[in-house]
Order: C-alpha cells, then sequence, then structure tokens
C-alpha cells in the first residue's frame, strides 16, 4: 500500500541494492531522489534499541514543525507506541526486513491525518545494518499541512516484507510463522490482528 513518494524510494533502493539484503550509504545518491528529497530521513541505530535522526529533510521538518536532526525517533511517539514500534524495527536492523507504518499525527488545533512511514535498511559501515533509510508520505490531502506543528500519535498498521536473499530465521509474530523460502511475503499487522499476503496470485 505504498504512497507515491514512499514507492518511488523503495524502486530506487531496489535498483541499488541489487539482490543483497541492503545497498551501502555511499551507494544512495541524493540527486537520484531529487523530487523526494524533502520528505526522506535517515537514521543511525545505537546501542539500547536507539534510532537518532542524521538527516531529515525539509518538507518532513516543514510538516511537522520541527528540526528532526540529532532527534532519538522513538521520542518523537508516545511511550505507549514505542515498543511495538521499536519491535519491528529492531527486526529491520537484525534481519534486512522492509517496514511500513501506517501512523497518525494530530496538531495543536485538532487537525488529525494519517501518515505512512517507510523504513529501508542500509549498511553504513561494515556488513550489518545500521542505518535507516526512510521517507513519509500523507494518506490523502490535507490542506492545512505545514501551517501547524503535529505530533505523531496512535500508530495504526505495520506491514512488514520480506525479500528472496534475506537471511532470515524462523519468526513469529502472533502465532503466525513466516516462511523464509516463498519469494516474497507481505505481512500486515494492527495491534490486535495479522494478515498475511503471499504475492503471486491466481495461476489459471
Amino acid at each position: 500500500m505504498y504512497q507515491q513518494n514512499n514507492q518511488a524510494l523503495l524502486t530506487y533502493w531496489n535498483e541499488v541494492r541489487g539482490n543483497r539484503t541492503a545497498p551501502k550509504r555511499v551507494e544512495i545518491t541524493p540527486s537520484a531522489i531529487g523530487p523526494i528529497l524533502p520528505v526522506t530521513f535517515i537514521l543511525e541505530a545505537r546501542e539500547h534499541n536507539q534510532l537518532y535522526f542524521r538527516l531529515a529533510g525539509s518538507r518532513f521538518c516543514e510538516i511537522f514543525g520541527k528540526e528532526f536532526r540529532g532527534l532519538n525517533f522513538f521520542d518523537c511517539f508516545p511511550k505507549t507506541e514505542r515498543p511495538f514500534l521499536s519491535k519491528y524495527l529492531n527486526q529491520l536492523i537484525h534481519e534486512g526486513t522492509i517496514i511500513s507504518v501506517v501512523c497518525e499525527a494530530k496538531s495543536e488545533n485538532d487537525h488529525c491525518g494519517e501518515f505512512e512511514l517507510l523504513f529501508l535498511p542500509m549498511i553504513h559501515s561494515g556488513e550489518q545494518i545500521d542505518r535507516i533509510l526512510g521517507s513519509i508520505s500523507p494518506i490523502g490531502d490535507f490542506p492545512w499541512l505545514g501551517l501547524t506543528k503535529l505530533e505523531f500519535q496512535e500508530i495504526k498498521e505495520v506491514h512488514i516484507s520480506l525479500l528472496r536473499g534475506t537471511s532470515l530465521r524462523e519468526v513469529k509474530r502472533n502465532n503466525v510463522t513466516t516462511l523464509p523460502f516463498l519469494p516474497h511475503t507481505r505481512l500486515v499487522e494492527g495491534k490486535n490482528c495479522s494478515l498475511r499476503v503471499f504475492d503471486g496470485g491466481k495461476s489459471e
């Protein structure tokens, strides 16, 4: 269900990574994603399950009315949402999954809107995933965006994609086992339910 900007970033990331789990940071060329650069961001994975903004696009900062660079990503969400979000982003770092999150954000004057955040694994140095390349897209048209400060609120959905070539162990979530030998599996989870989707469709 990737929004247009997020789909563009995913397509570029896929082209750069080839058949690897994740591309190198130096392989990502800003000019190649110029039109969506203002809504992209890079997170640095640190110890103790911390993710800090290394970069945050100008439009991203404008929409939320703050400068994100240097902030702990999890601090941008209510405390009740952080464990749920941390679970999946830690999985991305350790297993190379692709994550998209649908969340609600609310303004100071009670405007509400839903946004999709895309998270893609990336390697800065060595062989381990230690960066996350991401982007944000509003789900819908909100004329008040950029006119009032926003804060992230409730997480609505998490979408997990497992790609062939990823070194996966058997992963269990809410009694659903993801099968690593499938060419492409997407698990869509809310807080109280999950839906596993297999690409391929009906064959005649």
